[in-house]
């Protein structure tokens, strides 16, 4: 992963790891770390928007398709 390094300067400040040994994490050691320091695990906020657009899950989105269960529709074929 490739971050500029006034980029990894403030990660490791908000995360609590020196930015050498940060560097050699990849992301999900880095998410399972912060997921063990909060205590909880790490989801978007409720509303959340990028560019406009409503964050949503695959569940979110295919029920909002109406596709209901898109795995028992696989396994039918």
């Amino acid at each position: 992963m490739y971050l500029s390094e006034e980029t990894m300067k403030n990660l490791s400040k908000i995360i609590g790891v020196p930015s050498e040994e940060l560097r050699k994490m990849d992301e999900d050691e880095i998410k399972e770390y912060v997921e063990r320091k909060i205590g909880r695990k790490l989801k978007w906020p409720e509303g959340a928007k990028v560019e406009g657009l409503p964050i949503r899950t695959m569940k979110s989105a295919e029920k909002a398709m109406g596709v209901e269960n898109r795995d028992e529709e696989e396994e039918e074929r």
